[in-house]
């Protein structure tokens, strides 16, 4: 009998490392696909898309083509290596939109040279200790289009104001008290002096309080620096979204009566399936809905008849229509390790514009990663003056 009692002791003891045991196995972690006002940090827009890793399966995937290998990319070369680094490479070396002679671009004496970029920074401040600057110099652009800067107004000095006189920051409105982390802020830097600026869209408050948009003429176009609204956290503010975007839609129609319209920015809507790594398990997701997708086809047809070609153009996927890469990857799940992103990032410029030849190309510096989630993306221009 005692023997018996200890037997079905040790085996009544056994029984709970088996529960932990089995307990402590965990489904793994679904990656975050989402722009930093996704992210349940506590702000307003707060929204954290999600995304399954890609599932494994016997059917064969359509084949995409890679940056370095589309021919109809030919300017456009992607590293050997994707950098996963926390702050930004110290050398860079551009094998395409190379940087135009010190003082002479975007100037009368050179004006096939006009150089723009776009990049979401996702903080200033942070992204000044990653190496920011050395990008911004190597790159030598002629105007700088940045978002969520997170600041209220303009830093004190402004940024590189030596290079860039004319700088315009659109933020909260002074005085405001932040009641919560700030996500917004966009601010356009320029060599040349615009005609006129403008820090709203007319959508009207508070959306055009919130520090979301730079609208400035120049000499021979216009251009719109836009930090779109976030759909957030169960698309709470996608009605917002689509007002903003009817807005959007209003200014460019009206301003590509007088000049070519640029608009550019971190417009927050991936807008085909190639534009992001999981579209399958994201239709539902802030940033990929049919609403907003859909938003931004109209936005591209323009007034024009619809049997007609598009009033506006995706740049970069007019230049790369089989290419998958992305201009944003979350600090989360290792996205950036596995490749996971979306593509948010735009340059969308009116079609007489790139019919005309006026576009001379267009990339998405992957190797500039590590000052902020996103990368920045470059256009350049020939005979558009500033």
């Amino acid at each position: 009998m005692t023997k018996k009692r200890r037997r079905r002791t040790r085996r009544h003891r056994a029984a709970p490392k088996r529960k932990r045991a089995r307990s402590a196995t965990k489904k793994p972690a679904a990656a975050d696909d989402g722009d930093d006002e996704n992210k349940n940090d506590g702000d307003d827009d707060a929204a954290a898309p999600a995304a399954a890793p890609p599932k494994r399966s016997g059917g064969k995937k359509p084949k995409l083509e890679s940056a370095a290998s589309s021919s109809a990319a030919a300017d456009y070369i992607l590293p050997a290596s994707r950098p996963t680094n926390s702050v930004m490479p110290g050398v860079y070396t551009f094998h395409t939109l190379p940087p135009a002679p010190a003082g002479t671009a975007g100037t009368s004496a050179n004006p096939d040279e006009v150089k723009i970029i776009t990049w979401n920074v996702a903080g200033i401040k942070a992204a000044l200790g990653k190496g920011m600057l050395a990008y911004i110099a190597a790159e030598n652009p002629d105007v700088v289009c940045l978002q969520e800067t997170k600041t209220v107004g303009e830093p004190d000095g402004g940024l590189l104001r030596d290079v860039y006189p004319f700088q315009y920051w659109s933020g909260l409105p002074a005085g405001e008290t932040k009641k919560s982390k700030y996500y917004g802020g966009v601010a356009l830097l320029s060599k040349i002096a615009p005609v006129a600026v403008s820090g709203e869209i007319g959508v009207g408050m508070p959306m055009d309080g919130e520090g979301r948009a730079v609208v400035a003429e120049f000499r021979d176009f216009h251009l719109i620096n836009t930090y779109v609204p976030n759909a957030s956290t169960a698309l709470a503010r996608l009605p917002d979204k689509q007002k903003y975007n009817a807005a959007l839609e209003t200014l460019m129609n009206r301003l590509d009566k007088t000049k070519p319209v640029l608009w550019t920015g971190d417009l927050n809507v991936s807008h085909k399936e190639i534009d992001l790594a999981n579209p399958k398990t994201n239709t539902k997701s802030p940033g990929f809905t049919p609403e907003e997708r859909a938003d931004f086809s109209r936005i591209l047809a323009g007034p024009s008849d619809p049997s007609s070609s598009p009033a506006f153009v995706d740049v970069w996927r007019h230049l790369n229509p089989n290419v998958q890469d992305y201009s944003y990857f979350s600090y989360r799940f290792a996205a950036r390790a596995k490749y996971i992103g979306w593509r948010l990032d735009y340059f969308v410029v009116s079609r007489r514009a790139v019919d005309n030849g006026n576009v001379r190309g267009c990339v998405m510096r992957t190797e500039a990663y590590g000052a902020a989630d996103h990368v920045p993306v470059v256009l350049g221009l020939r005979s558009l003056r500033l």
